[in-house]
């Protein structure tokens, strides 16, 4: 997928993840949560990443700057949240 299509496809949220307000607050959690906390949870120290918003921004926007809604993740650990959650998104709902 290209980067225009995603800026299209993705609207405000593509822009917030732009934003000087998320860079900010991602870079600051990362400093004080250096560690994958998915990882972490299962013993194993490994270097994060990502900042990861644990309650998408496409399912609550206004919890984009709720830091209790931030975790810090490796790239493993993203894509496979980030696996699960489009699996959810396709299901048919009944």
């Amino acid at each position: 997928m290209s980067y225009s299509s995603r800026k299209a496809d993705g609207g405000k949220y593509f822009a917030f993840y732009k934003s000087r307000a998320w860079e900010k607050m991602s870079y600051i959690y990362r400093l004080n949560n250096p560690c994958c906390e998915q990882c972490l949870k299962a013993g194993v120290i490994h270097k994060a990443d990502v900042v990861d918003h644990i309650v998408e921004i496409r399912d609550d926007y206004s919890r984009r700057l709720d830091e209790k809604n931030l975790q810090s993740l490796c790239h493993a650990c993203h894509n496979k949240k980030t696996a699960i959650e489009k699996k959810k998104r396709k299901k048919p709902s009944l």
